[in-house]
């Protein structure tokens, strides 16, 4: 009689078993996709040439993105990646009678740190 209700229900088994696998599986082993946000950069400052400046972070970031926006339209002006290592910028001559805003990400794996700001007049 006991080997007759173990042959009933081998199919429930073998489901049970897959999913107390599967979620095993999730719990015991860490997310590897999961990417933490890079630092952002620091010390933003505008240069004597007119170009910015900044200190990179010492945490991994693979490149940075470097966003100009004319304030007075509010519209970007320019926008442009730079590889990691890179410290100055100089997006060439500005209107001084307009207002301008430049904003820098860190970039790693696709996800962007926080932004730091730099608002020029």
């Amino acid at each position: 009689m006991m080997m007759i209700s173990l042959k009933s229900k081998p199919k429930r088994s073998a489901f049970r078993i897959l999913v107390l696998c599967f979620l095993m599986l999730f719990t015991l082993v860490p997310i590897a996709s999961a990417t933490v946000m890079p630092d952002p950069v620091t010390n933003l400052h505008l240069k004597a040439n007119g170009g910015i400046e900044w200190t990179n972070p010492t945490t991994p970031y693979t490149s940075i993105r470097i966003i100009l926006v004319n304030r007075t339209t509010n519209k970007q002006v320019h926008s442009t990646i730079v590889s990691a290592g890179t410290t100055t910028y100089n997006y060439g001559s500005l209107d001084s009678s307009k207002r301008y805003m430049y904003t820098l990400n860190t970039i790693l794996n696709g996800v962007y740190s926080s932004y730091a700001s730099l608002y020029i007049n």
